[in-house]
């Protein structure tokens, strides 16, 4: 990364060329077994790596699983990612002390260069210092030389996609390490099934999709109105797998090691795959879509950024652990999405929105 006088800050980042995951099944239309071990073994490693450190994800969709030339596949945009862990949220907090932007105008990597080489190679280049004397205030708000450090400790907002969010988090809650599992679940399916999981026509389905959400014990029907449709596209050991990821409750989905010990990546070095030349991903048993009502499950999903608000609606009869009679109607607790920013509309259903009226930016 670097900055040059006048003209901005860059960032010189890898080129996915084979494009994202997203992409690729719309072209394909699905992946075959194999291919969809190779996937999401890779975006496995890839997450519990990001765990260790105490962050999660957050935003795992196809879209932000990239494919490189070689053919691996490595998670983009980070833009979601969060601290969980005490020690991550410390570390954070540690590093917002530092500009980083203001750094990088500094010429803090000039240094680090040398250091490392024991001579810098811009011995003979303009001083940086000396080029942006004559910044002006607004150039200088811009680099982040005057950076609120409160608000950004209390900006408790959250970004993800309604799609792939578990039901913890459609309910007000905050994306943990779990999130990231139910969200693999969801990628795992549309790979094999060619569509995600719990998509529907308009964000309010969806949500009620997700919040109502119970996978059958043993939901192996052919009956294609089935959460596995016709259970032939699925193998046995992955259906067993999407139903762990796919837990209504949190606390008892598995984490990335489980993930990577179950009977479905049975024979894959799940940690080293990175290492050992990439699988050629294959077309599966599910055609591209070509239009008609299949077209919805094509659309690219797109991430928000909300922040949680109390609020109470009914969901009907849901079996939730914070319901006191189970299987009878109850009001769940619930702290709606507002969108960041923009603030045009909450994360309700339309009949609330329409009975709170438009809320603009207070």
């Amino acid at each position: 990364s670097f900055r040059f006088r006048h003209t901005g800050a860059y960032l010189v980042l890898e080129y996915a060329s084979r494009g994202d995951l997203y992409d690729l099944i719309r072209q394909k239309g699905s992946l075959d077994l194999e291919s969809t071990k190779f996937v999401n073994g890779e975006v496995v490693a890839a997450l519990h790596s990001i765990h260790e450190m105490g962050f999660v994800f957050a935003d795992l969709k196809p879209e932000n699983v990239l494919i490189t030339e070689s053919g691996h596949v490595k998670l983009g945009d980070f833009g979601a990612c969060r601290a969980v862990t005490k020690e991550a949220k410390t570390i954070l907090k540690q590093a917002k002390t530092i500009n980083v932007i203001q750094n990088l105008r500094d010429g803090d990597w000039r240094e680090s260069a040398s250091k490392k080489t024991g001579a810098s190679q811009f011995d003979d280049e303009i001083n940086l210092h000396e080029a942006f004397e004559d910044d002006s205030a607004e150039e200088k708000a811009m680099l982040g030389e005057e950076i609120d450090s409160d608000d950004e400790e209390d900006d408790e907002r959250i970004e993800g996609t309604l799609a792939y969010l578990p039901p913890e988090v459609v309910g007000g809650g905050y994306p943990t390490f779990s999130a990231d599992a139910w969200a693999l679940g969801c990628v795992l399916y549309q790979c094999i099934a060619g569509r995600p999981p719990l998509l529907d026509d308009t964000d309010d389905l969806t949500r009620t999709k997700i919040v109502t959400f119970q996978i059958q014990p043993h939901d192996e029907s052919e009956d294609e109105t089935s959460f596995f449709g016709k259970s032939k596209k699925f193998s046995k050991d992955s259906m067993s797998l999407i139903r762990r990821l796919l837990c209504r409750e949190g606390l008892k989905r598995p984490d990335m090691v489980s993930i990577a010990q179950d009977a479905f990546f049975e024979g894959v070095e799940v940690f080293t795959l990175y290492k050992r030349p990439a699988h050629t991903l294959c077309v599966g048993s599910v055609a591209p879509s070509v239009g008609g009502a299949d077209n919805k499950w094509t659309r690219r999903q797109f991430s928000s950024i909300w922040a949680p608000q109390p609020q109470e609606y009914t969901l009907g009869s849901v079996d939730i652990k914070t319901s006191s009679r189970l299987g009878h109607e109850y009001l769940a607790k619930n702290r709606p999405i507002q969108e960041g920013l923009e603030c045009d509309a909450f994360f309700l259903p339309s009949s609330m929105i329409r009975s709170l009226g438009h809320i603009g930016e207070s």
